[in-house]
Parts: structure tokens; sequence; C-alpha cells
């Protein structure tokens, strides 16, 4: 039996990925570097920041 996609029905939605790595990590340790998906629409940089901060209050 073919197994069969969960939500077929449902529409694909647009998702922007923005990639964070920290520049200078204290002495001694590796960098923070996450992802963040996110429907926000981003179009510039300044977008970007915009959306990391807002995730960043939550």
């Amino acid at each position: 039996m073919k197994p069969q996609p969960c939500f077929k029905e449902t529409p694909p939605i647009s998702l922007w990925i923005i990639h964070v790595k920290e520049e200078h990590p204290p002495a001694g340790t590796k960098a923070v570097e996450w992802f963040l998906l996110t429907t926000i629409d981003i179009k510039s940089q300044n977008d970007a920041l915009n959306c990391l901060e807002w995730y960043r209050l939550r």
C-alpha cells in the first residue's frame, strides 16, 4: 500500500528562511548559528532584521 501524503488538499504556503550566525563569539566558544523559518514576507535585509527582533521578543 502506497503511503498517502498528509494535507494533500491543502494549498502550499510560502516560507522564508533567515540564517543567523554570531560574528564575534566569546573566546573559546563556538558561534551561535540558527535558521528561522517564517511566513512573514522578507524582501530586504531590514525586513529580516525586524523579523528577528519580533521573534527575539517572544
